[in-house]
């Protein structure tokens, strides 16, 4: 039993960096005039989930964003079906530089082939993600469960991750924004809509994991104490 506080002292230190990321506006442009205008968002909480909504009279589009992705779904309000043409939509970083980006679907290994555009007939909905290509890399040694593997794709979140809470704390990158042009073509028309999101927040975290082995081994480390007590008392009284 001596062996457990050892063992269960051991494990990883994953130091990860969550943040708080919304659609702040939307622009939009007018068929008509030829001229862009912004859009108001509204807010979808439920439970632990928010969501930043906007419609107009051609799309109905949710978004929220994970660590890696730009997640949303988009909904047809038109009365005609119409396409997202991924090769012209463009992912613009915090430091205002223009990345192609790749949605679901798309092998990481095509990531910068020609991408089809996406059909969406009047009243359906699609449900996809965008993240930049050059947030894919492959990984010809993968670590995990405190073990080497070899050859994987890996995903490189959108924001920066720290190595310590001071550098965390000193981020200058609450309050800046990025922005997703996306256009969708309606009647051979392309509109195009600009999503500005905005970093409200970040949080620093550090966690302790423990490979499946560890716990193996723990529980197994534990068990065989308790036998060979057992076995001690049992070799004495049957000495004695």
């Amino acid at each position: 039993m001596l062996l457990l506080p050892f063992v269960a002292g051991c494990g990883t230190i994953v130091k990860t960096t969550a943040y708080d990321v919304g659609l702040k506006s939307v622009e939009t442009p007018s068929m008509e005039a030829g001229q862009s205008g912004e859009a108001n968002v509204d807010v979808v909480r439920d439970e632990d989930y928010t969501g930043y909504a906007f419609s107009d009279e051609y799309i109905g589009i949710l978004w929220d964003v994970s660590d890696c992705h730009f997640n949303f779904k988009l909904t047809n309000l038109s009365d005609y079906t119409i396409k997202i043409p991924w090769d012209e939509v463009v992912y613009i970083d915090a430091d205002m530089v223009a990345n192609r980006i790749m949605h679901s679907g798309i092998k990481y290994s095509d990531r910068n082939a020609s991408q089809p555009a996406s059909v969406i007939p009047k009243g359906t909905t699609i449900s996809d993600i965008i993240m930049p290509t050059d947030n894919v890399y492959w990984n010809e040694w993968s670590y995990a469960d405190d073990s080497y593997f070899r050859g994987a794709w890996e995903e490189i979140p959108l924001f920066p991750q720290y190595g310590s809470r001071d550098d965390a704390e000193f981020s200058d990158f609450p309050g800046k924004t990025v922005s997703i042009v996306m256009p969708v073509i309606v009647q051979d028309t392309a509109r195009e809509y600009v999503f500005t999101f905005e970093i409200n927040d970040l949080e620093y975290r550090e966690e302790r994991r423990f490979s499946p082995l560890w716990s193996t081994v723990a529980v197994s480390a534990g068990l065989t104490a308790v036998l060979s007590a057992v076995a001690s008392v049992l070799t004495i009284s049957i000495g004695f």
